[in-house]
């Protein structure tokens, strides 16, 4: 046990402070509906806060089945069993305990570098990448099974302004690290039902957007 109480081995614990779990399925992407690599297994946000050793956040893709998923039989964690596994690097490098049933597997590479303590998601996408929103800082991107990063962006947009008559926060002004949060991230393609009959034409940058006062009504 560490001074503040918390282990210093995560034992068999896999989870710590997860969110957004979720079956992988077609989905309802419009245009990019199809088969979904991993259906049927689960996709998880490890955000790992209060996890032993080093501090990142992880996206964990989980097979629950014993054989083919068609069988629809489950196999326990323990008995699917544990396989020791480096994590982290230099002085806070360590071996984890990482269940057989993790068949996929994302998180940066060095501590740190991709954290995100609350909230987050990620979405599996048809050509096999996953989506994933590390909520706590607005960061979005799109990352392939083999762990490359091919597609990014930030939320530019924080919370309002005190007697800001409807003025938002942008990036340029001087704001806390953690002042644009994303609750989650979902990718749609332009012909999703959801978007039929609605106006579509790009309107500018959002920051130029929220920079502009919005008059109250009385």
């Amino acid at each position: 046990m560490t001074a503040e109480g918390l282990s210093t081995s995560n034992g068999h614990q896999q989870l710590f402070f997860s969110h957004d779990i979720q079956w992988i399925d077609g989905g309802d992407f419009g245009a990019l509906d199809g088969p979904v690599p991993g259906a049927g297994h689960f996709l998880i946000f490890n955000n790992g806060a209060r996890q032993p050793g080093p501090t990142f956040s992880s996206v964990i893709e989980i097979d629950p089945y014993d054989g083919p998923m068609e069988s629809g039989i489950y196999i326990p964690a323990a008995v699917a069993g544990y396989d020791p596994m480096p994590v982290g690097g230099g002085m806070s490098r360590r071996t984890q305990n990482v269940s057989r049933q993790v068949v996929w597997s994302f998180h940066g590479i060095s501590p740190n570098s991709f954290y995100s303590p609350y909230i987050s998601g990620a979405q599996r996408l048809p050509n096999g990448n996953t989506l994933v929103c590390s909520g706590a800082h607005g960061h979005i991107f799109e990352v392939t099974p083999e762990g490359d990063v091919v597609w990014e962006y930030i939320n530019p947009v924080g919370d309002r302004l005190e007697n800001d008559r409807g003025i938002y926060r942008t990036m340029a002004d001087k704001a806390g690290d953690e002042f644009n949060s994303i609750f989650k991230c979902q990718r749609y393609a332009p012909d999703y039902p959801g978007l039929n009959g609605k106006d579509l034409t790009p309107r500018g940058t959002i920051t130029e957007y929220f920079s502009e006062a919005v008059e109250l009504k009385p």
